[in-house]
């Protein structure tokens, strides 16, 4: 699969994707910092790269609608993860 990674993932991404078999590139990589969405999409489409991206404006199909592209992924990840407490403390005496 060939995949365009946004400057918004990190940089490793493009990296790990590559290793696992996938023609990936990263933004940053191909002249493409700090440039428009649609600059970023041009690209994608001309080099026939699935977007990979947390940049909610590609999820916008008024803009980038389907058919459109070879494929838009916008990925969002929590700031930090959820901690479970409902199996009580994790260190220190079990309660009685």
């Amino acid at each position: 699969m060939r995949l365009l990674v946004d400057e918004d993932l990190p940089r490793s991404l493009a990296r790990r994707l590559t290793a696992a078999g996938h023609d990936a590139a990263d933004v940053r990589d191909v002249g493409l910092r700090g440039r428009s969405d649609d600059e970023i999409a041009a690209r994608a489409r001309a080099d026939d790269r699935v977007l990979l991206s947390g940049d909610l404006g590609f999820s916008n199909i008024l803009v980038y609608p389907t058919g459109s592209h070879p494929g838009i992924v916008v990925a969002r990840f929590p700031n930090s993860t959820p901690v479970d407490h409902s199996a009580g403390p994790s260190n220190g005496p079990s309660p009685a």
